[in-house]
Formats: C-alpha cells, sequence, structure tokens
C-alpha cells in the first residue's frame, strides 16, 4: 500500500524537481509574453500618438472654420442692422 520512506522521498525530491522545471518554463514563457508586449506598447504609443495628433489638427481646422463663419455671419448681421 505505501512505500517506504526512502521510495517517498525520492517521489516527493522527483515531484519538486518536475514542479522546479514547470516552474522555469512558465517563468521563461512570462518573460518571452513581457518582451512581445512591450515592442507592441512601443508601436501603440507611437500610433496613439498620431492619431491624437490628427484629432486635434482636424478640430482646430473646424474650429477655425466655424469662427470664420460665425465672424463672416455677425459680419453680414451688421450690415443688415447698418451699425
Amino acid at each position: 500500500m505505501f512505500g517506504t520512506l526512502a521510495e517517498e522521498k525520492l517521489c516527493h525530491e522527483h515531484e519538486q524537481q518536475l514542479e522546479v522545471e514547470l516552474s522555469r518554463e512558465c517563468h521563461e514563457g512570462d518573460l518571452k509574453e513581457k518582451y512581445r508586449l512591450s515592442r507592441v506598447m512601443e508601436h501603440k504609443m507611437e500610433l496613439e500618438e498620431k492619431v491624437v495628433s490628427r484629432q486635434k489638427a482636424e478640430y482646430d481646422r473646424m474650429r477655425a472654420e466655424r469662427e470664420r463663419k460665425d465672424l463672416a455671419k455677425s459680419s453680414r448681421h451688421k450690415k443688415r442692422k447698418g451699425t
């Protein structure tokens, strides 16, 4: 039913060795994933900067156009009133 103390000790040591190997493999995989994600993060940040810059430029352009139209509308309105 139960093995001898020496057999149990060997079994326990073998299980610990397997756990250490599995832990190392997991750690190695985690490091590879971390490296991959750090490379992706660089590209993500570059793309995000480009998108935000384009959105700001478009917003500024639209705001300037709206202000120009408002100014022209206000100017026409003043002319009609005679001020």
